[in-house]
């Protein structure tokens, strides 16, 4: 179990999702804005939805891995490709949920990106 977690935490790239995190929060800095709760709100929608199309491309591409990255999750058998696709679709929905205490915007943005991003 242990094992497939770090998988899990792997699949999702951190760094890519903490650069996108570190992004939004720098883009609120910038932007003056006062409302901190929700500029944090959309750095963790952004992490959940960063990590989510991480672990779909990996989905996606698991064939194609296990000949060009063999060491990934996927292809290396740490992650299967369930937990993958599990993961992807739990991160989308935690991604919408938190974009939905945003505002109206933010919900329909985060919905049309996690729609594209499964298309």
């Amino acid at each position: 179990m242990w094992s497939e977690l770090k998988g899990l935490y792997k699949i999702s790239r951190p760094l890519t999702t903490l650069t996108g995190g570190l992004a939004v929060l720098l883009g609120g800095y910038v932007a003056g804005t006062g409302a901190w709760d929700k500029v944090l709100l959309a750095v963790f929608a952004t992490w959940f939805i960063s990590a989510a199309a991480n672990a779909w491309n990996d989905y996606q591409d698991v064939e194609a891995d296990k000949i060009n990255q063999p060491k990934r999750p996927l292809p290396s058998a740490l992650v299967s490709p369930r937990s993958a696709l599990i993961f992807s679709v739990l991160m989308t929905a935690v991604a919408i949920i938190l974009a939905a205490f945003i505002n109206v915007t933010a919900f329909v943005v985060a919905l049309a990106s996690a729609t594209l991003l499964y298309l």
